[in-house]
C-alpha cells in the first residue's frame, strides 16, 4: 500500500499480488488477507482498470461481511471506494447503492471522522448529478464544500474539484447564472 500512496500503482500491484499469495498460506488471517484484496482493488482502481477494482472489492467485501460484523472499520473504506469504482464505470445505480450503504455505516458507527463522511458526500454528489437527482447532488455537494473550504481553504486543488461539480450540477439543471457564479470561483 505504501508504493500505491506514493504513486507508484504498478510496483504497489506487484507487491500486493506477492502478499496475497503469502496470506493464502495463513487461514487464520483474515483482515490481513482481506485488507490485502482490498487494497490490490484499490490500486487497480489507481491504474483505471476499474473492472478489476470492482472484482476485488466485491470479493474483500464478502470476505469482511461473512467474517466480521457490518461494524468493521473497513466495511467503510471499501464501500467508499467500491462506490467509486462503479461510478467510474459509469455504472451510477450501483455506485449509489453502494456509497449510500457505506456513508449508512459510517453515520451510525464512525461519525467522529469528518474528513471520511465528507468522501462519501462528494462521491454521492458526483453520482446524483449523473442520475439527474438534481437537489441531492446540490445538498450533498453544497456540504462537502462547506467541508472543504473549512479544512483546506478556497485557494485548494480539492475546493476546486467539488466547486466544479457543483458548477456542473447548476448547469445542468439550467440555471447557468448560478453555475457561472460557481465556475469563476474554481
Amino acid at each position: 500500500n505504501t508504493y500505491r500512496i506514493l504513486g507508484d500503482a504498478k510496483q504497489a500491484k506487484l507487491v500486493l499480488e506477492q502478499a496475497l499469495q503469502n496470506y493464502k498460506s495463513i487461514p487464520s488471517n483474515k483482515a490481513e488477507y482481506a485488507r490485502t484484496v482490498a487494497y490490490l482493488g484499490i490500486t487497480y482502481k489507481d491504474l483505471g482498470d476499474y473492472k478489476k477494482s470492482v472484482q476485488f472489492l466485491k470479493n474483500a467485501l464478502h470476505i469482511h461481511t461473512t467474517h466480521f460484523s457490518s461494524a468493521h472499520p473497513d466495511m467503510v473504506w471499501i464501500l467508499g471506494y467500491l462506490g467509486d469504482s462503479y461510478r467510474k464505470l459509469e455504472d451510477y445505480k450501483n455506485a449509489e447503492y453502494v456509497l449510500e450503504k457505506g456513508l449508512a455505516i459510517h453515520n451510525q458507527y464512525y461519525s467522529h471522522n469528518a474528513s471520511e463522511k465528507n468522501w462519501f458526500m462528494f462521491l454521492l454528489g458526483k453520482v446524483y448529478r449523473e442520475l439527474g437527482k438534481y437537489q441531492k447532488a446540490r445538498t450533498f455537494l453544497e456540504a462537502s464544500l462547506v467541508y472543504h473550504r473549512e479544512h483546506f481553504g478556497k485557494e485548494h486543488l480539492e475546493t476546486a474539484h467539488v466547486l466544479r461539480s457543483l458548477g456542473q450540477t447548476y448547469f445542468l439543471e439550467g440555471e447557468i447564472d448560478k453555475a457561472e457564479i460557481i465556475f469563476q470561483e474554481v
